[in-house]
Formats: C-alpha cells, structure tokens, sequence
C-alpha cells in the first residue's frame, strides 16, 4: 500500500490490532434500537422500491437527509453485518491511516503516533453508540470519506482529476452533519 510505505511498522502493527478490536467489537455487539429502527420498513414489507422511497421519505422528514441515514436501511438490509463489520473495520484502518498522514508525522515519532490513535478511540463523542451501525455509517465512514477528500487536497497528485474530487467532496460532505 503506497500511502503506508512511510509509516514505522509498529505504528502499523498497532493501527492492524485497533482495526481487529473494532472488528471484533463490532461483530460480537448485536443490532442496535437504531439500527433496527433502520431495518423495520424492509423486514415488515420487504425490498422494493416503494419501500425504499418511503423509507427514504421518512429519514429525511424525521431524520435528516445525510447520505449516510439515506443509505443505511438498505445497508443493513442488503448486506450481512459481518460484511458491514469487514468493511468498517477497513474504514477505521483507513481513518487511522489518512489521520496520520494528514498530520504529517515522522516515521521515527512512534509516540505521538501512538497517541494519536489513541485519541481517536477514546476522545471522540461516540462512546454511547459507536458499536451501532448507523453510527459507524454515519460518523466513521463519513469521517473516513472526509479526510481522503482533505488528503487528496492538501496532497494533490498529478493525476488528481479535480471535477471528480469536487463531486466526491460533494458527496463526502454530504454523509455528515457537520
């Protein structure tokens, strides 16, 4: 992986273990009231358009209209939690990661880099529902899709294609509600 070639292998070793605790506190947490909330039009009337668009309807009269909330009824309906568990797992490394590199840090700084990890499972505001899928939705993979945005800005590369990373901005913008 190109974007980790000048991280120090411990630093990467422990950013792997976070991703495998995550992953595994995910798979062991069962659905949330939240997530089954989510879940409830589909599972009471089944997949099908109609469904989704009230669905849809409902999230955004009731919610609000993050992308991540429009999207995570058929999540968690069309794919199995350990799919989802895979895959925030993958994004947690990639939040790690891209926290890391945007903050510049040298390869020799295995402390501050520690500490950095650190601060992101213990300081953020989420220690209520961060194991529910709707938050790691709504929060890690939003946060995930913000940074990779902010990487790609303040490191452009010569291939960057700036009307693709406008509409990724848009689109990462729009799953969070900052």
């Amino acid at each position: 992986m190109k974007i980790a070639k000048d991280i120090h292998p411990m630093i990467i070793s422990f950013m792997l273990l976070v991703t495998l605790g995550v992953f595994l506190m995910l798979h062991f947490m069962p659905y949330a009231f939240d997530d089954l909330t989510y879940q409830a039009p589909f599972k009471m009337k089944g997949i099908d358009w109609a469904t989704c668009r009230e669905t849809w309807k409902d999230r955004w009269l009731i919610d609000n209209c993050r992308l991540a909330n429009v999207s995570a009824p058929l999540t968690m309906v069309l794919l199995p939690k350990i799919v989802i568990n895979l895959l925030s797992g993958a994004v947690w490394f990639m939040v790690m990661l891209l926290c890391y590199k945007i903050a510049r840090l040298r390869k020799d700084d295995v402390l501050l880099s520690a500490l950095l990890i650190a601060g992101l499972i213990t300081l953020l505001p989420w220690h209520d529902g961060m194991l529910t899928v709707d938050c790691q939705l709504n929060y890690t993979w939003s946060i995930a899709a913000c940074l990779g945005v902010l990487y790609l800005f303040i490191n452009p590369q010569p291939t960057t294609n700036l009307t693709l990373l406008g509409i990724f901005s848009l689109l990462a913008g729009s799953m969070h509600e900052g």
